[in-house]
């Protein structure tokens, strides 16, 4: 706590380093505590042209909070393995991935050609 603060200047000194610690805006920290934000405004400017703000920051140093985001990595999944099934005629083929386009397509010429 500051010394020499009149009880509105402490009260406001108070709310505006609640305000940066949290890392809100002072309008959304006023709207969250019902502190009028005008209010906030003009005493953070009386007390900068006081310098008890920056007194203030050197008594009790404000921590920034992290930011709130964080960066994010993607890695590439392969698509889950859906089991696929080929009829022709009365012969049925199961497989666990999609065979080769040109191999399956030289598989349905020999069989059309045992027909």
């Amino acid at each position: 706590m500051t010394t020499n603060l009149t009880t509105e200047q402490q009260f406001c000194l108070d709310h505006i380093q609640q305000a940066e610690n949290t890392g809100s805006t002072l309008v959304d920290y006023a709207a969250q505590h019902n502190v009028p934000i005008k209010k906030l405004y003009d005493w953070r400017s009386r007390l900068r042209k006081q310098g008890i703000i920056a007194i203030a920051l050197l008594v009790s140093p404000v921590i920034k909070p992290k930011p709130a985001f964080a960066k994010v990595i993607t890695v590439a999944q392969a698509a889950p393995v859906q089991p696929m099934q080929i009829r022709l005629a009365n012969i049925a083929l199961c497989f666990d991935h999609v065979p080769d386009v040109q191999w399956l397509a030289n598989l349905v010429r020999a069989l059309n050609a045992r027909t």
